[in-house]
């Protein structure tokens, strides 16, 4: 490993132990499905999510417990400013990070439809897959971007256990190199 390499991990180390260990709530936004909902903080961190029920087991809860709590995060590595924003009306976040090398937008949303047969007022049988989706695209420049994925179970009790007849998460390209499905 050459002194280069040394030097930007310490520097990335100094950073996540700057790092606040909670963040103040104002520094969330929240999305959700009707059904279940997370928090996506203004670094690009979600420290809260609970998929398919408001009182499940949340997969992430950092929010709890920032040394054992589950988390996602995704931001650009180095120093970088971020504004996040509601897409206009709607239920999904955007996080715009700038950087000096370029700007990058992380989206995130729970999606939610309608079933086939509901009438136009109807608001209880909706389609809600339980989904966490995470867009991040390149606006201009180059960034490097650090993803970071821990899951937890049990309220940070323990770490997520892999489904059967896996041996851990994976992560893979998906529709080229816009997508990236993460399958734990």
């Amino acid at each position: 490993m050459d002194e280069a390499t040394t030097r930007l991990r310490g520097a990335r180390i100094a950073e996540r132990a700057s790092e606040p260990r909670y963040r103040p709530i104002r520094d969330y936004a929240a999305i959700g499905d009707c059904h279940g909902a997370a928090l996506v903080a203004r670094d690009g961190g979600i420290d809260w999510c609970a998929l398919r029920r408001f009182d499940a087991e949340p997969v992430f809860c950092r929010i709890l417990d920032a040394g054992k709590g589950g988390f996602w995060s995704i931001s650009p590595t180095g120093r970088h400013t971020a504004e996040q924003s509601y897409l206009g009306e709607t239920n999904i976040v955007c996080t715009a990070f700038d950087a000096p090398g370029g700007q990058v937008r992380l989206t995130d949303f729970m999606p939610v439809g309608r079933q086939l047969d509901a009438g136009v007022h109807d608001y209880v049988t909706l389609n809600a897959p339980g989904w966490l989706i995470r867009r991040l695209e390149g606006v201009a420049g180059e960034v490097e971007v650090e993803i970071r994925y821990r899951p937890s179970r049990c309220f940070a009790s323990g770490p997520a256990a892999p489904l059967p007849g896996r041996a851990s998460a994976s992560a893979r390209p998906a529709a080229g190199v816009d997508a990236l499905v993460v399958v734990a």
